[in-house]
């Protein structure tokens, strides 16, 4: 973002440090820090605030979205992106998490399980549920600000595999591009998911 606009000031702020970032632009600065506890030091600082999977780690979303609303300038926007858990089929029907037993005919619900098990996580760690109608819990969080009244909703599903056919040769060829992208992100998050769960040795009793 910084590179495309170069006139503009960024800020990004995230839970965990970066030190990788090659040839970091002067118009950039990045801050490590906690969402949940606020930042009063940007209030009506930025015309455009964006914030991108956050539902695993929000305690309080009604909080969360009055406090980026109090950083924008007035008329400014605030683009929220997040994904919801459950893992639709290709008739786009909830898919039912894999059994733990091994016991799962054809039912391809290994990464339905491993989503479920990350939703309970998150809920156990205290963070707001993760639900499956997430756009509607944002909306509602959003209108709960006062400030913003009219959130504009757009839903998109983004298939986890090059296989699906579009309407078009043009959307076929883009929701592919997706599917694929997709799913080298699920095979590297599944590698690390699977190794952390791994790292841990449950007490006998």
């Amino acid at each position: 973002m910084a590179k495309k606009f170069p006139h503009v000031h960024v800020v990004g702020v995230d839970l965990a440090p970066r030190t990788d970032i090659p040839s970091q632009p002067p118009n950039l600065r990045l801050e490590f820090d906690d969402a949940n506890l606020g930042f009063p030091h940007y209030h009506g600082c930025f015309d455009v605030v964006h914030c991108r999977s956050m539902c695993g780690g929000i305690n309080d979303r009604n909080w969360f979205f009055s406090e980026l609303e109090r950083c924008l300038r007035p008329g400014g926007v605030l683009i929220v992106i997040d994904c919801e858990t459950p893992i639709l089929d290709h008739n786009k029907r909830p898919m039912t998490p894999a059994s733990l037993d091994g016991h799962y005919p054809q039912t391809r619900g290994w990464m339905a399980r491993i989503m479920y098990e990350a939703g309970q996580d998150f809920a156990a760690r205290g963070a707001s549920p993760v639900f499956g109608n997430i756009a509607s819990e944002y909306s509602r969080a959003l209108m709960a600000t006062g400030s913003l009244p009219n959130p504009v909703v757009q839903l998109m599903h983004i298939p986890l595999g090059p296989w699906p056919i579009g309407n078009t040769e043009v959307e076929t060829r883009w929701i592919r591009q997706l599917g694929e992208m997709m799913r080298r992100n699920a095979l590297v998050s599944d590698f690390h998911f699977l190794t952390y769960l791994n790292s841990f040795s449950l007490p006998t009793h």
